[in-house]
């Protein structure tokens, strides 16, 4: 059984068109995959997460103090325990929303270690008029970060016409979407980092090494360490790793 785990970042929640969008999407993602795919959609109002206290606990520790006091503990489980990762947000100022912002926030020691590495991704940005592409842009950027590999930058712009008040949500084609999403996870294709993830890999690799041979502690260090980062000459050779792992798990 494949698992999604989707975060649509508005706290309008069943009530936004970003979360009906997404709920759509994934209900047409269930109905191909035939029951072989599950997903759990969340979103603000129906959790509770904290701002980030800019403690640096997460960068030190590789914990966060905060995740006894809210939702988040929960929400990474459930990201780690998933196959493909989809964040939402609508426009709001040519940029995520205040709630998806906070999310990513408590999520920002991950993008140090690559720790959603292997898992696929998608971003869905809905707006009236524009703005879209910044923020499929920066949902794209924390993703890859993070280690996914994210095969779809999904817009949907909703041309409200002020005489009936109708949108044009209700006519877009979501079937491509969800066929390529059913698609990767059902026939298990092979993912390649792409050129900004290669870039990246070897310039925390430098750093992470800096901190290893001048013996200070860190647990960025530690995570490499113990996922044998430091022994890979790129990002491609993790990937192609974690997917023979993966492979020998389906077999």
């Amino acid at each position: 059984m494949k698992k999604i785990f989707a975060y649509v970042g508005s706290q309008k929640g069943k009530n936004s068109y970003t979360w009906k969008l997404t709920k759509n999407i994934l209900e047409q993602v269930i109905s191909l995959s035939d029951g072989e795919i599950q997903y759990n959609l969340i979103s603000p109002d129906q959790i509770k997460i904290n701002f980030c206290a800019s403690c640096k606990c997460c960068f030190e520790n590789g914990f966060c103090p905060q995740d006894d006091f809210d939702s988040m503990e929960s929400i990474k489980e459930d990201m780690l325990q998933s196959d493909l990762i989809i964040l939402a947000s609508p426009v709001y100022a040519h940029n995520v929303t205040g709630n998806m912002k906070v999310f990513i926030d408590r999520l920002t020691y991950w993008m140090h270690i690559f720790r959603l590495a292997g898992k696929l991704g998608v971003t869905i940005s809905t707006s009236d008029s524009n703005g879209n592409e910044y923020i499929n842009k920066y949902l794209n950027k924390f993703m890859q970060y993070c280690g996914i590999n994210v095969i779809c930058n999904f817009k949907a712009i909703q041309m409200i016409n002020p005489l009936t008040t109708n949108n044009t949500f209700n006519n877009l084609d979501i079937m491509p979407i969800s066929y390529l999403i059913c698609d990767y996870l059902i026939n298990n294709h092979q993912i390649s980092a792409t050129d900004f993830q290669e870039t990246l890999f070897q310039n925390l690799k430098s750093y992470m090494l800096t901190l290893k041979e001048n013996n200070i502690p860190s647990s960025e260090t530690k995570y490499w360490e113990e996922h044998g980062y430091f022994n890979a000459d790129s990002y491609n050779t993790i990937l192609f790793k974690l997917q023979e792992e993966n492979c020998k798990v389906l077999d």
